[in-house]
């Protein structure tokens, strides 16, 4: 498959580190202000989140936060983000049998041993794989099982100083595109 962009998928541990107040809560706040920032706007880099994310933020947020705080950043991500950080899959009218979603991620869960919240994340990465060509990911078991998994796709955590790699990944891209 031939595209002109760079597919960056975001796992939601991203986005819960960025609301919640945890350890990596100040790099995951530094990466995804720089994606909205500075690639917003990038036809180079293309960043991707499972639709299926915002249940597993909302969730994760109301167990440790109010209604309120988890209602309000859902707002923030569906209203201020939501031509920043585009879903998968793409189209919620897509005509799929529910039948044939539950055996996917039974499928899924089974051959990567993944547990509900990361079944979902890997249906969709599994699904579009083609048009991801890195994940951003928090969870140190899902990277390893994903890495094993996926040769093409190069698998990061916020350790890997991702921030630098995107900032170089979009330099080479724009140097490629004066070409």
């Amino acid at each position: 498959m031939d595209k002109s962009y760079t597919g960056v998928y975001i796992d939601s541990n991203i986005f819960t580190g960025y609301a919640r107040n945890q350890p990596n809560s100040s790099e995951c706040k530094r990466l995804i202000n720089l994606i909205v920032n500075k690639f917003s706007e990038s036809e180079k880099i293309k960043f991707f989140v499972s639709r299926f994310s915002g249940v597993e933020i909302a969730s994760a947020l109301r167990r440790k936060k109010s209604r309120k705080d988890a209602e309000a950043f859902s707002f923030k991500k569906d209203s201020l983000w939501e031509k920043i950080f585009l879903p998968l899959p793409p189209n919620p009218k897509e005509k799929f049998e529910i039948k044939d979603f539950i055996r996917e991620l039974i499928e899924i869960a089974l051959k990567f041993g993944t547990d509900f919240s990361d079944t979902i994340q890997t249906h969709s990465i599994e699904t579009y794989k083609e048009q991801i060509d890195i994940i951003i990911t928090e969870d140190k078991d899902y990277k390893n099982r994903l890495q094993k998994r996926y040769k093409r796709i190069k698998i990061y955590s916020l350790k890997d100083d991702i921030c630098n790699i995107l900032n170089k990944l979009h330099k080479n891209k724009e140097n490629d595109a004066k070409k």
